[in-house]
């Protein structure tokens, strides 16, 4: 499941994985820290809880950007505490908050 919220300037926030309980409904307007999702556990990786993934866009969905420096600081410190108790199957590959997207990276 997958809720998008688009933005006055054209880009747009994704919040993608294991939602349950979505508190909003398309086309309407929310604002900041308002809750619109829990992460609920996936049935195929009962022992590894839920999945969650999120991301800035812009005008077109072919630009990428971190959404890490656009968030407070205890957002950055709630970010930061989630990934390092995070089981990430290829830490390697993936060894930081915004890893790049692609061979070329993220814009």
């Amino acid at each position: 499941k997958t809720v998008n919220l688009y933005h006055p300037s054209g880009h747009h926030t994704f919040y993608t994985g294991s939602l349950k309980n979505i508190a909003v409904v398309k086309g309407q307007s929310v604002t900041q820290g308002q809750k619109i999702a829990e992460v609920g556990q996936m049935p195929e990786f009962k022992f590894a809880g839920g999945s969650f993934h999120f991301g800035l866009a812009g005008k077109s969905n072919m630009e990428s950007f971190c959404p890490y420096e656009y968030m407070t600081a205890s957002a950055r410190k709630s970010v930061e505490t989630i990934h390092k108790k995070s089981i990430i199957r290829d830490r390697k590959k993936y060894p930081e908050i915004c890893s790049p997207c692609a061979e070329g990276g993220c814009k």
